[in-house]
C-alpha cells in the first residue's frame, strides 16, 4: 500500500493520539522525519496496540480488542460470569432487537 508522505503523518499522529499524547509535540518531532521513519513507527504502534484480540492487561485482567476505541477488560470472574450469562444475553437482544441500534463497524457500509 503506497501512502503520501502527509497521509503517514496523519495516521502516525492517529495512532500517538490514542496513546494521548500532545499533537503540536508530536507535530514537531514528525516533521524531521523520512518517510521510511514514518513507516516504521506506523508499524511499531500498529503492532503495539492490538486492534483485534486478546491480551493479559498489566492489571490482570482480560482485555478484549477490536469492539470499540477502547478494550473491554474484566477481571477472571468477570468473565465467567457474563459467559456464563450468554444465554440469558441472547434472548435479551432478540426479544428488543427493534429496541437497539447497530453501530457499523470499520469494514461495514454506514
Amino acid at each position: 500500500m503506497y501512502l503520501a508522505f502527509g497521509q503517514l503523518e496523519r495516521r502516525v499522529l492517529d495512532r500517538e493520539d490514542t496513546m494521548s499524547a500532545s499533537k503540536s509535540a508530536l507535530m514537531a518531532g514528525l516533521e524531521n522525519l523520512t518517510r521510511e521513519e514514518l513507516m516504521a513507527r506506523l508499524s511499531e504502534l500498529e503492532t503495539r496496540v492490538p486492534t483485534n484480540g486478546i491480551k493479559v492487561s498489566s492489571k490482570g485482567g482480560v482485555s478484549v480488542y477490536g469492539l470499540g476505541r477502547f478494550p473491554v477488560t474484566l477481571y477472571l470472574s468477570q468473565w465467567e460470569r457474563l459467559l456464563g450469562m450468554a444465554d440469558e444475553i441472547k434472548a435479551f437482544i432478540e426479544a428488543n432487537r427493534g429496541k437497539l441500534k447497530v453501530k457499523p463497524g470499520k469494514d461495514d457500509e454506514a
